[in-house]
């Protein structure tokens, strides 16, 4: 289960223990196939996934599920790397 850090009207903050290393995460959430396979929370049906991990790039995430699409466009304004 999840713990609740933080919650606001525009921003809700969650903490959960992955029993992997951050390497393993971090490929997880980087790379849109593996999105597609696990990020359908509740009733969503379908995911699709489009990243550009690099300054300057996007990512978007969309759900779908039953009535609902969840859309989730972001831009990428810091480079992103693993830090050990």
């Amino acid at each position: 289960m999840a713990e609740l850090i933080e919650e606001t009207a525009d921003k809700l903050v969650l903490r959960k223990l992955i029993p992997a290393s951050r390497e393993e995460v971090f490929a997880a959430c980087s790379d849109p196939a593996s999105i597609r396979h696990w990020m359908c929370p509740g009733d969503t049906t379908t995911a699709d996934a489009q990243i550009d991990f690099r300054v300057g790039g996007s990512f978007r995430i969309v759900m779908k599920g039953g009535k609902t699409t969840l859309s989730t466009p972001e831009s990428i304004r810091r480079l992103i790397r693993l830090q050990n």
